[in-house]
């Protein structure tokens, strides 16, 4: 709040409003892709094409690929199925037949289990304007699924 009030709009604001730029592009192109090809080959490309690009990404950075612990590879692993292949799986079959606005604004619900489970598993505090917006949140979502019937005679 204050980097807005303040308008000191810093390198890490600049990259989420690119974030939710390149996303928005994301849903729109995933929701009309998806009306001509399975999901599962659709995450097929979508994932050998965003390692191709991460791999060079970490390769012209200097990044390591190799040497971690055992329990780092398990970690990763479980990472890369519960958190992108699942997830990903999911937020597709939901593009496929929900409309995009409305899967957009329910990927905001993400923000709330992240609190959850950080307040379960890592004794991060939610504190009472956490909260309200937790329930602004909710609202904004609700009426999107909110459709206004019309009067029967």
């Amino acid at each position: 709040m204050k980097t807005i009030l303040e308008l000191n709009f810093d390198f890490a604001f600049f990259l989420g409003v690119l974030y939710g730029i390149f996303y928005a592009l994301y849903i729109l192109v995933s929701k009309n892709s998806l009306q001509k090809i399975d999901v599962i080959t659709f995450l097929s490309y979508s994932m050998l094409v965003s390692s191709i690009f991460l791999f060079v990404i970490c390769w012209i950075n200097g990044e390591k690929f190799l040497g971690y612990s055992q329990s780092a590879w398990i970690s990763l692993f479980i990472q890369g199925i519960v958190c992108q292949l699942i997830a990903w799986i999911l937020i597709s079959y939901a593009t496929k037949r929900m409309k995009a606005t409305r899967v957009s604004l329910s990927l905001l619900s993400q923000i709330l289990f992240a609190a959850i489970l950080a307040a379960i598993f890592v004794n991060e505090e939610i504190t009472v304007p956490q909260i309200v917006g937790g329930i602004i949140i909710m609202i904004g979502i609700a009426t999107t699924f909110y459709e206004k019937k019309g009067f029967e005679n």
